[in-house]
């Protein structure tokens, strides 16, 4: 669930319920973040993403990826036809 999104200075804030550390993924870890991170850089004012749940960002989405961490867009997960 979506609890708030914002954009400043290129940056986009999204703020996620708790639900999204326990749902459960048929893909990798990096996978769910950049196909949010990715999708979201494509808007035109958006360049980086940093990912809270809660309004919090001092935690680890599954076992290695900082939640804190500014994302940039990442094509090399992209498979291209």
């Amino acid at each position: 669930k979506i609890l708030g999104v914002t954009i400043k200075d290129g940056i986009c804030y999204l703020n996620l319920s708790e639900d999204f550390l326990t749902l459960s993924y048929p893909v990798s870890e990096e996978m769910v973040i950049y196909s949010l991170v990715n999708s979201l850089t494509e808007l035109p004012n958006v360049n980086k993403v940093q990912i809270s749940i809660d309004g919090e960002s001092d935690m680890l989405f599954g076992d290695h990826i900082l939640m804190s961490t500014i994302f940039e867009r990442n094509l090399e997960i992209v498979e291209t036809e």
